[in-house]
């Protein structure tokens, strides 16, 4: 794969989509990488949870840029300060929360590209008006090869006194 076109992309550009508690910022899109890869920026409030999922075809290398945040990758717990690089492979369960107190910053790099299409269908459907439509949510995931694992949310939410993004 080859980039088809060179650029700056400043801190402050790049299209920005919100997930209720966390927001994605798109700097390098897959027409830009060949497909290969995106880079998104991702925002989250202080006690935001990113719901438990796995993905069957992308992986994902996250950097905090800012702040600090709790990782679950399969069975494994960790907490990653700024400068910290988290790998979240295909396949395996994985999660991320802000536990605060500033908000959380990170680069997000998704490879093969594709997935962040996701990002913006679910801010639609979170943006609609009344509560989130579970199962809207759950057919664009499935397309997009994205499979929730809400058994693990719970537990989550307790022990470190979490709220979901999009509730």
């Amino acid at each position: 794969m080859q980039a088809t076109r060179s650029s700056v992309i400043s801190r402050d550009e790049g299209e920005r989509v919100s997930l209720g508690g966390a927001d994605v910022i798109f700097k390098i899109e897959a027409e830009t990488t060949g497909g290969a890869f995106s880079i998104c920026e991702t925002t989250a409030e202080p006690g935001r949870l990113i719901p438990p999922h796995l993905h069957e075809t992308e992986d994902e290398y996250s950097y905090v840029v800012e702040g600090r945040i709790g990782v679950l990758v399969g069975e494994d717990e960790h907490v990653a300060e700024a400068g910290s690089w988290v790998v979240k492979p295909r396949g395996i369960p994985h999660t991320y929360w802000n536990p605060g107190p500033d908000r959380a910053r990170l680069i997000e790099i998704i490879a093969p590209a594709g997935f962040e299409g996701f990002f913006r269908v679910l801010s639609s459907l979170l943006a609609a008006d009344g509560p989130p439509d579970i199962a809207a949510i759950t057919e664009t995931a499935d397309r997009y090869h994205h499979h929730f694992r809400p058994e693990l949310e719970q537990p989550l939410i307790e022990k470190h006194g979490l709220k979901l993004i999009g509730t």
